[in-house]
Parts: structure tokens; C-alpha cells; sequence
């Protein structure tokens, strides 16, 4: 959650500075975060009103972000002015916020010391961080060393899409999985536990109604029986607003892409054992994993995919 005194309206002091400030927070927040807004309506809350009156070179910057990153609302609608006014009124915002970014003179008055770029205070949940300071966050370190460390082997499922899954699956709306034989995987394995079922299974889970794009090779058997063995495969279809498989030839598959990956809107997550990595109870080895913003060249991949391969509405 972002305090809407963060947002300077007046172009006194180190503009280049501030503007590095934002572009800094903005970039962990398209990377790693989802903005809390504790009002009824995003294009009416108090930081978009802010916004609104910014000097033109950060208020374009923010407009956009405000508009394509993500953010929800808080399940209780309150006033920003109102959420940020005390620390004990920060509080309440717990859990669905984790961290909140302030401006100097609000860090000290919640009592973060000068010192200090964030911290805890009275041991509350919520991590109080200056904005200019963002990547000193404890729970920003955490996520971004996540983002780019290895899967242990045993690691159990459940934990698996709970760590580094779950909160960007819940606050995507399209999702595409590029994996060359996740199907065929599938179809090989007969004990319900295959990775693209359980994948499946957890992104319904979310309850989001995500739209999914599947694309996979073939290389034996009726490839237009596919899409209903996919279908065949999920405990709701109900839970999905729309899913399609689109499959490739596997020789013309690995000749677009090698990758495994999942792209959750503009994140991407590569596994190099793709889809593999959720079959069973455990993790059964070591796998390489990032997460990053490469939607563009991603979606290019995607659309080169589809133009050679045919395509199935499953749902």
C-alpha cells in the first residue's frame, strides 16, 4: 500500500530524484507487488485523485501504472487519508496488506528511527518502509531473492504454489503455459497427479475465473482428442472463464520455442522442468526457476505458436 502523501504535488526540490524514486517503486510493484487501495473504486480513490494533480512528468508515469498493474481492493473500503492517519489505524489494514511505503516524516512519526530505511513497529504485521528506500525492504528482499533461486528437490506441491504461485495466479486474469509436453505427460501418467492437472487445479482454487492458454506439442495418437483429455482432467470446469489448447506438430513445437514457462499477464515464470514441477506430492528434483516482466517477447513467442499450430476451445 502506497500513502498518497508520497505522491509530491508541488515541483520544489530534486525532481530528478523523486522521479527515480517512483520509477523505482513502480518497477517492484510491476515486478513483485499488488497495490492495496482501501476505498470503494480504484479510479476514484484518493491516489488517483492525487495523481491527477501531479506535475505532468510523474503524473503520466503513475496514470499508467495505476491503470495496468496490478491492485485490489481493500474487502473493507475505507479512506486512504483515513488508513494512513495512525499506526494503529494502519494495522487494521492487516492481512491484506504487508508492507506499506511513507514518506520521511510519517516513518518517524510511526516510529521507524531516522536510521532506519523500514522496519516493524510494537511488533505489528505491517512493514513500515520510506518509498525512496523501497528496495530496503525486508519483504521486497525476500520476494526478489525468491524470484530467482532454485526449487529443492522434496519441496512439497502444496508449498510449492503457496511460496511462488498463488498471490500473482489470484491477481492475474489471462495466464498462458508454453510447455512442449505437458499433455503428452498427462496422458502418460494414470494416477490423476500429473503436473498440468494440478496446475490447473490450483489456478481454479484461486477462484479467479482466470482465462488460460495452453500451448504443447504432439507427436503420436488422434491430436483432436487432446482438448477433451484436457477437459476431462479438470475438477470445475465452472471455475475458468475460458481455456484453449493449441497444439503443435512436436518437431515444428521446438523449432518456435525450447522454454517451459507460464506467463501470468505481464509476469513470466520459467521452470525448466516445466510443468513437471507439480506432478506427484513433492517436487521430485532440483529445478531452475525466475520470474520476471518479459511479456512482449513472450507474447510474440505465443502468437508464433498459435499461427502454426491448431487450435481447441476447450472451455
Amino acid at each position: 500500500m502506497i500513502d498518497v502523501d508520497v505522491l509530491v504535488e508541488t515541483v520544489d526540490g530534486d525532481q530528478v530524484r523523486l522521479s527515480n524514486s517512483y520509477k523505482r517503486l513502480i518497477e517492484l510493484w510491476r515486478k513483485l507487488g499488488v497495490l492495496v487501495v482501501p476505498e470503494q473504486s480504484v479510479t476514484e480513490s484518493s491516489i488517483a485523485n492525487r495523481i491527477s494533480s501531479l506535475p505532468l512528468r510523474h503524473r503520466k508515469l503513475w496514470q499508467v501504472a495505476l491503470k495496468d498493474q496490478r491492485k485490489k481492493l481493500f474487502p473493507t473500503p475505507k479512506l486512504s487519508e483515513e488508513v494512513f492517519s495512525a499506526y494503529d489505524k494502519l494495522v487494521t489494514c492487516s492481512p491484506h496488506v504487508e508492507v506499506a511505503f511513507v514518506e520521511d516524516v510519517k516513518a518517524l512519526v510511526f516510529g521507524i528511527p531516522s536510521e532506519f530505511p523500514c522496519g516493524y513497529v510494537d511488533e505489528g504485521d505491517i512493514e513500515i518502509c520510506r518509498y525512496d528506500c523501497c528496495e530496503d525492504s525486508a519483504l521486497i528482499k525476500k520476494a526478489d531473492a525468491l524470484a530467482s533461486s532454485i526449487i529443492p528437490s522434496g519441496s512439497s506441491i502444496d508449498e510449492l504454489w503457496s511460496c511462488r504461485f498463488h498471490k500473482i495466479s489470484q491477481y492475474s486474469r489471462h495466464i498462458a503455459v508454453v510447455d512442449r509436453y505437458c499433455v503428452e505427460t498427462m496422458q502418460n501418467r494414470r494416477d490423476g497427479k500429473s503436473g498440468l492437472k494440478t496446475f490447473l487445479s490450483k489456478v481454479a482454487s484461486t477462484g479467479n475465473r482466470n482465462s488460460v492458454h495452453i500451448y504443447t506439442g504432439h507427436t503420436t495418437g488422434d491430436r483432436d482428442a487432446l482438448a477433451q483429455e484436457v477437459f476431462d482432467c479438470l475438477d470445475d470446469s465452472g471455475l475458468f472463464r475460458s481455456l484453449y489448447l493449441h497444439v503443435l506438430a512436436d518437431q515444428d513445437f521446438g523449432a518456435i520455442s525450447h522454454g517451459r514457462y507460464v506467463r501470468f499477464d505481464d509476469i513470466v515464470i520459467s521452470v525448466d522442468t516445466g510443468l513437471e514441477i507439480f506432478q506427484g506430492d513433492t517436487v521430485f528434483r532440483n529445478s531452475e526457476f525466475s520470474l520476471k516482466y518479459d511479456a512482449p517477447e513472450r507474447k510474440a513467442i505465443e502468437q508464433s505458436l498459435r499461427q502454426a499450430g491448431k487450435t481447441y476451445q476447450v472451455i
